[in-house]
């Protein structure tokens, strides 16, 4: 009732609502008239329209599509994934962003980058267009991008050759080395081997004589990073079966396992390996172990110290197997005698090294460096290092595969060779068997051939001073006796130790490793001997004694050491070396040891320094690099300034 009476007195108080219809050429009143409305039933004053298609954007489905979805699959141009093909449900298998009605590879994301028609999933060389797909090999690699078309295992053994042209597919053997012509490659011809020594009978020059090819060397260097794997070994054991991780060739055959013995040796003796082998025997002996590799064969006792590991590290075709024993005593040691560092390394290309950081005997027992066949009948041993007292510091000792020795060419090596030279004249009559001399000549009729007697022969009696048994006295008929006289030393240099506080207050000697040491003598002066310190500085040097003579020695600031040559030269005036030099003194000497010391205020003293941190430098990167490098040659003033500091090019320092 109320709602009646007053919709009534409204209309007696005279209010009217008015409701005007819209001008008829304007429908969504939006100021437009609907003739130029880009937008007739939806207002926008603005009129914009971002696609230029005529059709506002307030209004347009598509506004950012001039074509206004042109294939009518309800999905407009910027975000149809096929945009000239309906698609509706707007697959994409491969998420590449082309819809699968579109893409020409549905199931590859890769498309086809090089353009051949063929999808790059497939396709056998999917960064080179080749449409015909060829594929010679089978290897699933296109003819156009295989680097051995004709190879389907490519190359095998990385040595740049492919398998189908390689003499050798298995064995990196970048030489191709084929000695016999036989199309198979050197490094893949071990067997037969009648002889036993290593080389296999089609390649052997004296296949029935033992004559291994074998070139052994030494130099400075450091041990590897420690190998990963530990082994718990008791006195005089001998390990299990190890796998060596890649094929090793020793001794007529290829070896991928290896035993290690306690006592500094490891051996390749798959079934029957015993424990033992503590005392050592001069080889050849059948009380050795066989196929053995002796780093240093000494009477070692694990289970009184130190460790014995072992681990393969590296990539094919460079892969290396390390057998080490760190710290291990020697039996029955006491606290004054140090314990054996060293390294027996495998290296698959066939090289074997022997590093020795600390190799040293107790109370002068013997020891053996070497190699030993099955037989126990070929061995390969350097001088002076078969049964011997032997001490060793940071050395490391190398045997790699080399020709057989074949003096005359003649493809007869010279083991097996009556006549060496090829002279025509047999060996045990030749005056000189191993220099050609058909004419025989022996001007001084002492049974030597001028052709091997043409070598420094300081006293002129016509033999040379490496054959003569008094190289300063001449004695033609070798019937005289003379003197010798043996100089024992040690070269050391004064220092001030230096550490995180500065310089300290004390000055301490240290010794020089390896430097070349000379005695001279004579009137006039001249080198009587000369040779290399040790590790620790000490050397020995012997000479001919004559009547009356002033000697002194010498040591210069430079080593013969290959792979870690150093020289420390002064910069002033004509390039020269440091050296200290003991006072004149009479021949023969002293039985004392005779000590250079270099002072720590000298010129020399400083010179020394830098040539001993320079070796301390060569010995740590030893570990991470075996790579031979040139002399490093320092050249050095004291209390001199240069405008460049300290300048490096190459190989010198100044």
């Amino acid at each position: 009732m109320r709602r009646l009476f007053l919709g009534l007195f409204l209309l007696s108080a005279g209010c009217s609502v008015t409701i005007s219809a819209p001008p008829p050429d304007d429908a969504d009143r939006d100021g437009i008239t609907n003739g130029v409305d880009n937008c007739v039933d939806d207002p926008n004053p603005e009129q914009l329209d971002a696609d230029s298609d005529g059709l506002g954007d307030a209004c347009d489905a598509c506004p950012l599509d001039r074509a206004d979805d042109s294939d009518a699959d309800g999905h407009c141009f910027g975000s149809d994934n096929c945009p000239e093909v309906a698609n509706a449900e707007q697959l994409d298998r491969d998420w590449d962003g082309w819809g699968d009605l579109c893409d020409p590879c549905p199931d590859d994301a890769g498309a086809d980058g090089d353009g051949d028609a063929v999808c790059a999933s497939v396709d056998n060389c999917p960064d080179q267009a080749n449409p015909e797909q060829g594929d010679s090999d089978d290897d699933g690699l296109g003819d156009v991008c295989d680097p051995c078309p004709q190879s389907a295992s490519g190359d095998g053994d990385g040595d740049g050759l492919c398998d189908d042209l390689d003499n050798c597919p298995d064995r990196h053997n970048v030489d191709q080395l084929d000695r016999n012509a036989d199309g198979i490659g050197d490094a893949c011809q071990l067997s037969p081997d009648r002889d036993g020594d290593g080389v296999a009978d089609v390649l052997d020059n004296c296949p029935g004589l033992a004559n291994p090819a074998v070139a052994i060397s030494t130099a400075a260097g450091n041990a590897y990073a420690h190998p990963s794997e530990s082994l718990t070994m008791e006195d005089d054991t001998t390990s299990e079966l190890l796998d060596i991780g890649f094929q090793f060739p020793f001794f007529s055959a290829w070896r991928d396992q290896v035993r290690i013995n306690a006592n500094g040796f490891v051996t390749f003796v798959v079934q029957g390996s015993r424990s033992g082998y503590a005392r050592v025997r001069r080889l050849p002996t059948s009380r050795a172990p066989r196929l053995a590799i002796f780093g240093y064969w000494h009477d070692l006792d694990p289970s009184a110290g130190g460790s014995v590991r072992y681990g393969t590290e590296g990539e094919a075709p460079d892969r290396r197997f390390i057998a080490e024993w760190d710290q291990v005593p020697i039996y029955g040691a006491d606290e004054d005698d140090r314990a054996i560092f060293m390294q027996i390394v495998l290296h698959e290309q066939g090289l074997i090294e022997v590093i020795c950081v600390h190799c040293g005997p107790r109370n002068s027992a013997v020891t053996v460096q070497g190699l030993i066949n099955y037989a126990r009948n070929v061995i390969v041993v350097p001088p002076g290092r078969n049964a011997e007292t032997l001490t060793l510091a940071r050395e490391v000792l190398r045997f790699r595969s080399a020709l057989q020795p074949d003096r005359d060419a003649d493809g007869n090596g010279d083991s097996c060779d009556d006549d060496r030279d090829g002279d025509g004249i047999l060996n045990d009559v030749d005056v000189c068997p191993d220099a050609a001399d058909p004419e025989q000549s022996d001007a001084d009729a002492n049974g030597l051939g001028d052709a091997c007697n043409d070598r420094e022969d300081s006293d002129g009696d016509d033999w040379a001073d490496d054959l003569d048994n008094c190289p300063r006295s001449a004695n033609p008929e070798q019937d005289e006796v003379c003197s010798f006289a043996r100089i024992n030393g040690v070269v050391r240099y004064e220092d001030r130790p230096y550490d995180r506080s500065g310089f300290g207050d004390t000055t301490v000697d240290t010794a020089v490793p390896f430097a070349e040491v000379e005695l001279l003598g004579g009137d006039p002066e001249r080198l009587l001997a000369s040779g290399s310190a040790d590790a620790d500085g000490r050397f020995v040097l012997s000479a001919e004694v004559l009547a009356g003579e002033v000697w002194r020695l010498r040591a210069l600031s430079a080593n013969a050491l290959p792979g870690s040559l150093i020289s420390v030269q002064n910069r002033a005036g004509d390039p020269a070396l440091y050296a200290v030099t003991t006072d004149p003194f009479a021949a023969p000497g002293t039985e004392d040891e005779v000590v250079l010391i270099a002072a720590a205020d000298s010129a020399a003293g400083g010179a020394f320094n830098i040539y001993a941190a320079s070796l301390e430098t060569f010995a740590f990167t030893r570990r991470f690099s075996q790579r031979e490098v040139p002399r490093l040659t320092i050249s050095w003033q004291p209390l001199m300034s240069f405008e460049c500091g300290s300048c490096y090019s190459r190989d010198r320092i100044r």
